[in-house]
């Protein structure tokens, strides 16, 4: 067994499915789920019962409710995995989460392997990184002597972005102890500092949920000085080992901040006996002014000391607070539009840059006609490819150039340039995940196509829509983007941003096969089998079996819809990044695997997209999932299909021209700009 994953459940009906289902669909097989029942009196156990029942790596323990410490500790006495993870009941993890830890802890042979994480705060709905509190050392394996003066500033002590080798954990006797609050303070710092072999995984691979009505804030209220009792039992472990003098100045620092941080937080009511709690133990610490690593946490200390009740200690805090900004300080402006930097007394006032929080890459293989906005980011997928055609004569080096000079290339850091003819636009897909740095970091990020746009004006859509066929299709042709179109559809920054604010997922509308096709035998494996020029549906059946196989937390939602008529239009999406990111796991997870399996050389050259075509429908079970669990806000808009992509405008087809429309049963002939749409007469 590489993985035990430990998750003490206690009253977490509301968010424990989507835990459990982030840790059954593990990239990462080889584990062991121990879920520690902590005498819920909700639906938690059976919840937890139904999912032993369709899985066998389910282990459930009930016990009378003892805290999480005790519920962990329960955990740990029966894991029998190489390494130990922990996740809170109310978090969950990327599919990949566990997988990547663990490649990288038995690796390097780590002690402990630390991932990066992402707060979400369930009453603001706000997401944010959850920084490091220190700078890493150079090494990417460091022992705790190596940060004997950041330890405790560095990492959290918390315990669920760590994996720990089980040995480290059972043979130094480590366990939780049993407080109301803060008890993993001390397992995580003990931890930590009996490692030898640390290392940091500069992956975000876990999502904290915080304001949790559940949450051990209420706990804080009848045992408020349970963070110094949980401090003070590592103070005497450290004693009792001689590393006492090696981590004092660390210890000493981090307790003053934590200090602060439990009295800001604690309730009006509690302020000044925690305070005097806090004042007696640091006359125990004998602590004299070189034991800290910083100012900061000296003032608090100073600050503590002259004290006389909690309002007079915030009053000192402020006053040093106001002394340091006079002296250096970085603060916003009123407007928030600037920075007000402050050296020396010397006021300097600077314009903000504004902050991006949206990326729509627009996937395009050849120069084309893009829409303007500050959101727009022109991806040219294939770059790998597309040069080595340059070099051959295959495609025109003045093409090559523009593409260079207006767009970015799919083909820096980790990416899938190279096989762009097998994953079509889906290759800007992965670049996006895996070089999410690059873009911004955005809050979400979507996916567009040179020829197709979201239609962000549902009346402009519905109005257009009158034949069975076009509803069943659900797009709209437009000849050219043109900035009266962009306007038009509402391809703009203030579109786009109001559509963000309103949902976590923005896809397209579902396309109904039966009516597009006016036959109720069009499911979406017909349409596989009977639409795609040159793909096998061996590779549609591969697909489903794969899903199944990998996440089975989907069977439910593939056997209601798979044989039904509803289908997500081609690859167009916009997500919340935590989402994007779990999104992405799940889908090349699977690509990947088929990529494995199948041989795409002997297919023609439409059939080699066959990897493009099924990321089309796994986004179709993606989003059924996500609609049959209520997982996330979603809004659907029509697809706008671009007809006309040219650089340079036909200025003769623009006066008079005579085409097929999209249905190909009508001509639309075109005089003097003016369009006239007549019915096509029967082959005879």
């Amino acid at each position: 067994m590489k993985v035990s994953v430990i998750i003490p459940v206690y009253n977490a009906e509301k968010y424990l499915v989507e835990c459990l289902d982030s840790i059954v669909c593990q990239t990462l097989s080889d584990i062991e789920i121990i879920c520690v029942n902590d005498g819920s009196s909700d639906n938690s156990l059976s919840l937890l019962e139904a999912y032993l029942r369709k899985d066998n790596r389910f282990k459930i323990i009930n016990q009378e409710n003892s805290g999480p410490g005790v519920a962990r500790n329960t955990g740990i006495n029966v894991a029998s995995g190489e390494y130990i993870f922990f996740v809170d009941s109310d978090d969950t993890i990327f599919p990949e989460t566990l997988e990547k830890m663990y490649n990288k802890a038995s690796s390097l042979d780590l002690d402990i392997c630390v991932c990066r994480s992402y707060e979400y705060n369930i009453k603001t709905q706000n997401q944010s990184l959850i920084p490091l509190g220190a700078q890493l050392p150079k090494e990417d394996v460091f022992s705790s002597s190596d940060i004997s003066d950041s330890i405790f500033l560095l990492f959290g002590g918390w315990p669920w972005d760590k994996l720990y080798k089980a040995s480290l954990i059972k043979d130094n006797n480590i366990s939780f102890p049993n407080l109301k609050n803060s008890e993993d303070t001390y397992f995580v710092y003990k931890s930590l500092i009996l490692s030898n072999r640390i290392s940091l995984l500069n992956d975000f691979l876990i999502l904290h949920k915080m304001n949790i009505t559940i949450s051990v804030s209420k706990t804080r209220e009848s045992d408020c000085d349970a963070f110094i009792k949980s401090m003070d039992l590592l103070r005497q472990d450290l004693l009792a080992s001689n590393k006492w003098d090696i981590f004092k100045k660390c210890f000493v620092s981090y307790f003053m901040i934590f200090a602060l941080w439990h009295l800001q937080t604690i309730s009006e009511s509690l302020k000044d006996t925690l305070l005097k709690s806090v004042k007696n133990y640091i006359q125990k610490l004998k602590i004299k002014k070189t034991d800290f690593v910083d100012k900061y946490s000296y003032s608090i200390f100073i600050s503590l000391q002259k004290s006389e009740n909690y309002k007079h200690f915030e009053k000192l805090m402020n006053n040093f607070n106001s002394f340091w900004e006079r002296i250096f300080s970085i603060k916003n402006s009123k407007n928030s539009n600037h920075k007000v930097i402050t050296i020396l007394g010397l006021r300097i006032k600077i314009r903000k840059p504004e902050k991006e929080n949206i990326k729509i890459l627009i996937a395009l293989h050849k120069p084309a006609l893009l829409p303007k906005g500050k959101y727009f980011l022109p991806v040219h997928v294939g770059r790998d490819i597309a040069q080595q055609k340059s070099k051959d004569g295959i495609i025109k080096k003045k093409d090559l150039s523009w593409l260079l000079q207006n767009t970015v290339g799919d083909n820096t850091g980790d990416n899938i340039s190279s096989l762009n003819r097998y994953y079509n636009e889906c290759s800007a897909l992965y670049w996006a995940w895996k070089n999410y740095d690059k873009i911004g970091n955005p809050d979400y990020i979507g996916l567009n196509h040179y020829r197709r746009y979201f239609c962000f004006n549902d009346g402009y859509f519905d109005s257009y829509h009158q034949s069975d066929y076009e509803k069943g299709l659900c797009f709209i042709p437009e000849n050219r983007l043109t900035s009266k179109v962009c306007h038009k559809v509402g391809l703009t920054d203030k579109s786009i941003e109001k559509v963000c604010k309103n949902a976590e997922i923005i896809v397209t509308r579902d396309a109904r096969l039966d009516i597009a096709y006016q036959s109720k035998k069009t499911n979406l494996r017909g349409d596989y089998e009977t639409s795609l020029s040159g793909c096998k549906v061996k590779d549609f059946d591969l697909m489903i079996n794969t899903v199944l196989k990998k996440y089975p937390q989907y069977t439910d939602v593939i056997n209601k819809k798979i044989n039904g008529y509803e289908k997500s239009l081609y690859q167009l999406i916009i997500m919340k990044r935590e989402i994007f990111f779990e999104y992405c796991s799940f889908l090349f997870a699977v690509l990947e695997e088929i990529n494995n399996k199948v041989d795409f050389s002997d297919y023609t050259i439409n059939g080699q997209r066959t990897l493009g075509y099924l990321a089309e429908i796994l986004l179709s079970i993606y989003i059924w999932d996500v609609e049959e669990k209520h997982k996330y806000k979603i809004s659907k808009y029509g697809t706008l299909f671009i007809q006309n992509t040219d650089l340079n405008k036909p200025i003769l087809k623009s006066i008079f021209a005579v085409e097929n429309s999209l249905d190909k049963r009508h001509k639309v002939v075109t005089v003097l700009g003016l369009k006239f749409k007549f019915k096509r007469g029967k082959n005879k």
